[in-house]
């Protein structure tokens, strides 16, 4: 009985012992750990820091794309009745300015009825001016002064016709540009020369900037937005975007 009292009261005193050292002996805790930490933090250097105030502004994307340039308009200039070419007046890469004479196609057959016509209309103006009083008197019926001033109105148009044919041959530019090919030459002669080209010429203003772009990119180009383009001379033109292809599907 004693020995199983000792052993107790042995156990009694070490359990006593083990809880009191919780409180009386130093042990690490979260708290501790964390006030540690706080002043490692606070031992350490402070970083000097710069505030500058931002300014918002609008940007647009700029999409850089190489490409050629083409005229805006382009035509043949063809003969328009056949004769003899007898006089050339451009060479190519020459400004030509719009009803600009290019070429002189001459033909003897036009300028002789030209000079028919012009002498049917004198005939027929001398006869209406002399039988006039004739007819004014009574001299001559008044049926008369009728027929002759169709005869005369119908001579001048036999004349503006001849001269309209004359001028046929003579080839001048549309509109103002540059030549950029003469595929004939003086002297070149056969009644087949009507519809013959003569002369090419170009419109340099305006001038197209034709490029090419991805699928993928073509959703961010607009008609009627504004693009420069810098040609090979150095030179930077502005212009505007006129037309947009679409893919095929």
């Amino acid at each position: 009985m004693k020995a199983a009292r000792l052993t107790a009261v042995g156990m009694v005193a070490a359990a006593t012992l083990w809880i009191a050292s919780g409180h009386l002996l130093p042990h690490d805790s979260a708290h501790g750990e964390a006030a540690v930490r706080a002043n490692e933090a606070k031992a350490q250097p402070l970083f000097r820091v710069a505030v500058t105030p931002a300014k918002l502004e609008p940007h647009n994307p700029t999409l850089t794309l190489s490409g050629r340039t083409e005229a805006d308009r382009k035509v043949t200039v063809a003969a328009r009745t056949g004769g003899v070419l007898t006089e050339l007046r451009v060479k190519r890469g020459q400004h030509v300015a719009a009803d600009e004479i290019i070429a002189v196609l001459s033909d003897d057959a036009r300028l002789a009825q030209v000079a028919q016509a012009k002498a049917l209309v004198e005939q027929r103006k001398a006869e209406l001016e002399a039988k006039r009083s004739l007819i004014t008197t009574g001299a001559l019926p008044k049926l008369d002064l009728v027929s002759l001033e169709a005869q005369h109105k119908a001579a001048e148009a036999a004349l503006g016709t001849a001269q309209a044919e004359l001028e046929r041959g003579l080839v001048r530019a549309p509109w103002s540009g540059v030549i950029t090919d003469v595929p004939v030459e003086v002297g070149g002669a056969a009644f087949s020369f009507q519809g013959k080209e003569v002369a090419t010429l170009v419109a340099l203003d305006p001038m197209l900037a034709v490029v090419e772009v991805s699928e993928r990119r073509l959703a961010g180009i607009k008609v009627g937005e504004t693009s420069q383009v810098k040609l090979v001379t150095g030179q930077t033109v502005e212009g505007r975007v006129r037309y947009v292809s679409m893919p095929e599907k």
